[in-house]
């Protein structure tokens, strides 16, 4: 059987399992990964080319990391520097520590050290393709996840050196390192030149051409260059294509180029998940499934723990932290290849290395569900009372000291997260002389807006404690701008609890999460999707020129009753007879007045453009200056521009009047 018609048939299965696990609200990944079980040779042995297969789930993991990094920007990265080195370093470490220990009894130091850097990576792949289809990258959790995932992808070199050094092997690992170091260094000098010279020169060169194929092609072979650049000095393929759509995504090119490659990425994304599924031999987990399925769960909880505790450590909430720890609890892809490379420097047995990939492959399986429903979890897990106390606990050990002084203000304006819609209202509330206080779950963010004299305080607005340091029950208003629904939720029922009298505004991106929020408090509530086609709406009504009154009157009319016209199919408008003739046929057209014609020295009455021809001057453009709706006894000169409107019969019939006649 050829590449192509297993490929065909492995798509028709994933076809039938996805949607299976669609109608069962089951994550796709999850339908990839038993397709990939299928289709392997440990069950019914679909293909017989894995190697082919698994070349085009390489292309799969580098266009997924490559749309990541377009999404991305070197800004967002420069915020979060800190976390990757800080927090990316302290959960590796903290996870290397903790499997050391656990096995140490029963083997070798070396190979209880392998153990821990086999289990302190986790999977960029799932992590970040669940948070791209659930849009929580640019959740605090989502950018400190992400922060993580790119230190672990980098550390994965060095452990990769380390690894014939624990398996008892003299290596040149020490001038390797220092020739890794130099590499590293050329990469980033090369990086900048490409952001600031190739990129932008090469993508203006494509537009030129005016041709798609030429454009997607140059985005392919800018994605590849940057990954196989990284992969010669060292450095994952992944690496390399983060960094690729980094640099685009400063250009004025990114949206063209995410717009033409998601399709591609989804095709070979599938592919890999695919890939990962045909590893599992199916005979080897039934004979050892308690160990594996115990394993497994052991890894995931020890790997959540880890990473919640690190992250609390930085500074942030309970609940991002414990996001992070579900993000993270599985065993990631760069673990088959420093599980192979341990294997081959026999560090690890034959029996040892099929464990590894079982353990694997099932805290994939199981943490992709824990990610798909960790907000529903997390917001059950808040309610106990021994999490609502070590919430407490983490807000006042990690509350930010230098807070502004004024806290106690009344009758003041509560803003909820400080991203673009935060500094928004904030800036709109000091410019009207509004009193106001901003919470934002990022320390970082904190620190760098108090030392810049915002009112801003540290804390997640869904505890008690840190709304009534925001002195809710005496404000006036609260806004939330966090994307995150389940957050809103819960910060809505925790402000209504507090202050049954405040007036709530939520932002939310969805429709089918207005209702919640209403339910749960909110007095208002913003629907990105809503607001924006209200926004194109009243700008279509201008272009065909319905009155500014009438255009008043439905904005409002759809806002006053929570947009149930836009989610009603029983709304109808009824537009007036003569709006329809109005915008039917009319046309705007410029003349500009020549020297010697007709209109040349005679005022606009005296031409009687609207008397004799129906036609109306609406402005005219003189020596530099606009004279709009121009009186009648203004004198037309010669290179006057003017600008009529009427029907396009007569608009243009009355060229001979401003024309010289030869």
């Amino acid at each position: 059987m050829n590449i192509l018609q297993e490929l065909i048939i492995i798509f028709t299965l994933a076809v039938i399992v996805v949607y299976i696990c669609n109608r069962l609200n089951i994550p796709s990944i999850i339908g990839f990964l038993i397709t990939g079980v299928f289709a392997g040779a440990g069950l019914f042995g679909i293909t017989s080319s894995p190697h082919d297969v698994n070349i085009l789930s390489e292309v799969g993991i580098i266009l997924l990391l490559f749309t990541i990094g377009l999404e991305f920007s070197l800004k967002n990265l420069m915020q979060i520097g800190k976390t990757v080195l800080l927090g990316g370093a302290f959960q590796v470490i903290a996870t290397i520590i903790i499997f050391a220990v656990i096995v140490i009894h029963s083997t070798t130091l070396n190979k209880a050290l392998f153990y821990g850097f086999i289990t302190a990576l986790s999977s960029t792949a799932i992590v970040m393709k669940i948070y791209q289809e659930k849009l929580q990258l640019d959740t605090p959790h989502g950018r400190v996840v992400l922060a993580i995932l790119i230190f672990q992808d980098i550390i994965v070199v060095p452990m990769m050196l380390i690894t014939p050094i624990l398996a008892g092997i003299e290596t040149n690992s020490g001038n390797s390192f220092l020739i890794f170091l130099g590499k590293s260094l050329g990469l980033i000098i090369f990086v900048i030149a490409m952001l600031k010279w190739i990129v932008p020169w090469l993508f203006y060169q494509l537009t030129k051409t005016r041709s798609k194929e030429i454009f997607i092609l140059g985005s392919v072979v800018t994605c590849f260059s940057v990954a196989g650049l990284t992969y010669y000095i060292g450095l994952s393929l992944e690496l390399g294509a983060f960094l690729a759509g980094l640099i685009i995504s400063e250009t004025e090119y990114s949206y063209e180029t995410m717009g033409n490659i998601i399709p591609f990425r989804d095709i070979f994304a599938s592919i890999f998940f695919i890939s990962i599924g045909m590893l599992v031999d199916i005979s080897f987990i039934l004979q050892n499934w308690v160990m594996v399925f115990a394993g497994g769960l052991t890894v995931i909880f020890l790997k959540f723990l880890a990473a919640t505790a690190v992250v609390i450590l930085l500074g942030f909430s309970l609940r991002t932290s414990c996001l992070v720890g579900f993000a993270l609890s599985q065993i990631g892809e760069f673990s088959f290849i420093l599980s192979r490379v341990g294997y081959d420097y026999k560090l690890l047995n034959i029996n040892e290395y099929q464990i590894i990939l079982a353990i694997s492959i099932v805290t994939m399986v199981i943490s992709s569900f824990i990610i798909n429903y960790s907000n529903s979890l997390i917001e059950n897990f808040m309610k106990k009372s021994f999490m609502i106390w070590i919430d407490k606990f983490t807000y006042s050990r990690n509350k930010i000291k230098k807070e502004p002084e004024d806290l106690r203000i009344t009758d003041h304006l509560i803003v909820i997260g400080f991203g673009i819609n935060g500094r928004n209202v904030s800036r709109s509330a000091r410019i009207a002389g509004i009193p106001y206080i901003v919470i934002e779950t990022n320390p970082e963010t904190v620190l760098k807006e108090q030392k810049k004299g915002e009112k801003i305080i540290y804390g997640d607005a869904a505890n008690d404690e840190v709304l009534r340091h925001a002195n809710i029950e005496n404000a006036r208003v609260l806004v939330t701008t966090i994307p995150d629904a389940p957050s809103s939720r819960r910060v809505i029922f925790t402000a209504r609890k507090l202050n049954p009298d405040i007036y709530i505004i939520a932002r939310t991106r969805f429709v089918k999460e207005v209702n919640d929020l209403f339910d749960l408090g909110a007095n208002e509530v913003i629907p990105e999707e809503f607001e924006t086609s209200v926004e194109i709406f009243s700008r279509l009504l201008r272009k065909f020129n319905i009155p500014e009154n009438d255009i008043k009157i439905l904005t409002q009319k759809i806002r006053s009753d929570g947009y149930q016209m836009l989610r009603s199919e029983n709304f109808e408008y009824i537009a007036r007879p003569e709006q329809k003739e109005m915008i039917k046929g009319m046309e705007m057209v410029t003349y500009r007045v020549e020297r010697g014609s007709t209109a040349d020295g005679k005022s606009i009455s005296d031409i009687a453009l609207r008397k004799n021809h129906g036609v109306t001057i609406l402005s005219l453009y003189r020596n530099g200056e606009f004279i709009y709706n121009p009186d009648g006894d203004v004198m037309l000169r010669g290179d006057d521009i003017i600008i009529l409107v009427g029907l396009p019969e007569r608009v243009y019939n009355v060229c001979d009047i401003f024309c010289k006649q030869s």
